[in-house]
């Protein structure tokens, strides 16, 4: 053979070695990247799962501890009226307005026999009761039953004491359909193959769900349709990311949150647990390992065919290398730069495909929109270059939210990879909502930006539903003002705070003669003289003072930066004055008059508890001058203090 042919088969055979090396490495590749993948997609559902399960935890937390605060509060109103009334059914009233004012289905007062009415007016006995007898004994009691007093359905329970002085004198209870917690214990980052339920201490299901898997599990195990015990399903269960099941349970028991996977009966899933802090009960969240699966070959799938394209492009660029010089390599390595980029790009957009996506070009300074850009937010794309999309965005954002933004738009080539931010924005009518915007930044092989992805969600509801349970944990429940623990916190926090400097004045202001009130007219007429003082407080006083309702007759009120204590005596005269006033304007049976002390704080001199102390001392001393009116403390010495 001729030694030109020689070298030309020699050449043509190390061009066809290189390919095949190639496709080798690839194999190789596919197989590391796959495990990878593999792991990756676990840990991030893993991580998905322990976000929302923390927020379940602290919704369902936020709901128990607000409807505790308001039993809590309407024991402490009727504590002195239970030791005088002879019978429990004048208390009735009281129990309906708090079942209409609240989400209970029912609301029950009992006397030390464990005799009692339900708001509905029917004459109970709850003495044989787990949750009665407990709270006899001063606990607040959060407790599923079997059965509840009329409807004789499976209840969720919440009983606390009704403490007058030394003893209790009753117990008071609140009670709920399981639905409503079934919400709160509701998780919708994925699909229906996914669900939440709540077990006890012993594994037995608390609240369950009607998720078909869940379902079908149980039945598998006990031929049932409702599951008695998880923990029994777990024994028959092979477990992953845990040695054993008595390794699990030391951990569950030590009431530590976990996460595991385990496969019943051919099927897999993943799950990830949290103690509510309530009666020993666990919240868990499960995903079926289909779904996780399904996000992986998707990946997965994705990845072979831009490996294939990236083994065929490749031999065909090393054909092509051997006629170049090495600028035309610099090149090839430039554009197999190029493809990672979109590879990764590719894989973000696939794990978020029902997701709003904004994908701004830094390099070709241009921005991109999904489908779903439109639906989602009622905006219809336009064309924008990454300079005006800083611009535009910057004007839909609340104002009060701006700075912030602009803040991270600029230092957007900065920081971490992924972070995520939560704003207030604009929507086409106007109107401003929550909206969390996640990005990942793209950056080449010098380190420069070329992309960012932000992912939008409209979080609206969720930011909106935390504020509603923030209040109504906070709100007296009579009169819709501040309550004792939340007034007394907001001027603590004032007066350690930006109140350390100037004039601030402290008032207690008491209901002259109450008790004639209740006696004389009844507890309805006394609630109504009691809403009415409250509503004229909210309007008497500045949106900027704190006003809150210290328990029975009693408000408490904290003017901020008044001009000398003149002032605030004056201002709390004017406030008798309108108090004499308030049967006139709400048409009210029984006259009112208010009684006030008035302490003064000056410079930071004075903490809560010694301006608290020194405007009891001062109503004390209207009190004995014979009511109806207000006085200013004064020292030892006869100043103003």
């Amino acid at each position: 053979m001729p030694e030109e042919k020689r070298y030309v088969v020699k050449n043509i055979y190390g061009i066809l070695l290189v390919p095949c090396f190639i496709a080798l490495a690839a194999f190789v590749s596919l197989l590391v990247f796959s495990a990878a993948i593999t792991r990756l997609t676990e840990e991030n559902t893993f991580s998905t799962l322990v976000d929302s399960t923390e927020q379940q935890v602290m919704l369902f937390n936020v709901s128990i501890e607000g409807q505790i605060r308001m039993l809590t509060t309407l024991a402490d109103n009727i504590s002195v009226e239970i030791s005088k009334v002879g019978d429990l059914k004048e208390i009735i009233p009281r129990l309906e307005m708090m079942k209409y004012s609240s989400n209970f289905l029912n609301v029950g007062v009992f006397g030390r026999d464990g005799r009692g009415y339900l708001s509905t007016g029917d004459r109970v006995d709850v003495s044989g009761r787990d949750y009665f007898q407990k709270s006899m004994l001063y606990q607040t009691v959060v407790e599923k039953v079997d059965s509840g007093l009329v409807a004789k359905k499976p209840r969720f329970i919440i009983s606390v004491p009704i403490i007058n002085g030394n003893s209790v004198d009753g117990v008071l209870f609140g009670s709920y359909d399981f639905s409503r917690f079934k919400s709160i214990a509701k998780i919708d980052v994925f699909d229906v193959s996914s669900y939440s339920f709540i077990v006890d201490e012993d594994g037995r299901v608390v609240i369950g769900t009607d998720n078909r898997n869940f379902l079908l599990d149980n039945e598998m195990l006990s031929g049932t349709k409702h599951m008695d015990n998880f923990l029994e399903l777990l024994r028959n269960s092979r477990l992953d990311r845990i040695d054993t099941f008595e390794g699990f349970m030391k951990n569950f028991k030590s009431e530590h949150g976990g996460m595991f996977g385990y496969s019943f009966r051919g099927n897999r899933r993943y799950a990830v647990y949290q103690p509510l802090g309530v009666n020993g009960w666990y919240l868990f969240n499960v995903i079926d390992a289909a779904v996780v699966d399904g996000q992986k070959n998707r990946i997965l799938h994705l990845a072979y065919m831009i490996i294939g394209m990236v083994v065929l492009c490749s031999a065909l660029f090393i054909v092509y290398i051997y006629k170049l010089n090495a600028k035309k390599n610099c090149e090839l390595m430039m554009e197999e730069e190029r493809l990672r980029q979109s590879e990764e790009l590719y894989r973000i957009a696939a794990n978020l495909s029902d997701a709003v996506l904004v994908v701004v070009d830094i390099a070709n300074d241009t921005v991109r929109y999904n489908k779903n850009f439109e639906e989602k937010f009622g905006y219809k794309p336009r064309f924008f270059t990454s300079h005006e999309l800083d611009e535009h965005f910057l004007s839909q954002v609340f104002e009060e939210d701006r700075e912030m933004v602009r803040r991270y738009m600029t230092d957007i080539d900065c920081g971490d990879r992924q972070y995520a931010l939560d704003f207030r924005a604009k929507n086409p009518a106007g109107e401003f909502f929550w909206i969390r915007v996640e990005f990942v930044k793209l950056f080449d092989s010098y380190g420069k930006l070329q992309r960012v992805i932000c992912r939008l969600t409209n979080i609206d509801e969720e930011k909106r539903s935390l504020q509603q349970l923030r209040t109504m944990a906070d709100s007296d429940a009579l009169t819709g003002m501040l309550n004792r623990k939340a007034a007394v916190e907001r001027m603590e926090s004032f007066l350690d705070g930006e109140g350390a400097s100037g004039i601030h004045a402290f008032f207690i202001i008491d209901i002259d003669n109450f008790k004639e009130i209740n006696d004389r007219f009844g507890h309805i007429e006394g609630d109504r003289v009691l809403t009415a003082l409250a509503g004229d407080m909210l309007h008497f006083f500045r949106d900027s003072d704190i006003v809150g309702r210290l328990g029975g007759d009693e408000f408490i009120v904290l003017l901020k930066d008044v001009r000398s204590p003149e002032t605030a005596a004056a201002k709390a005269s004017a406030f008798c004055e309108h108090a004499k006033r308030i049967k006139e304007l709400h048409k009210l049976e029984s006259y009112v008059s208010v009684s006030i002390g008035v302490s003064v704080a000056m410079d930071g001199a004075k903490g809560f508890q010694l301006l608290y102390r020194e405007a009891d001392e001062a109503l004390y001393k209207v009190k004995a001058d014979g009511k109806g009116g207000c006085a200013l403390y004064e020292d030892k010495n006869g100043a103003s203090a």
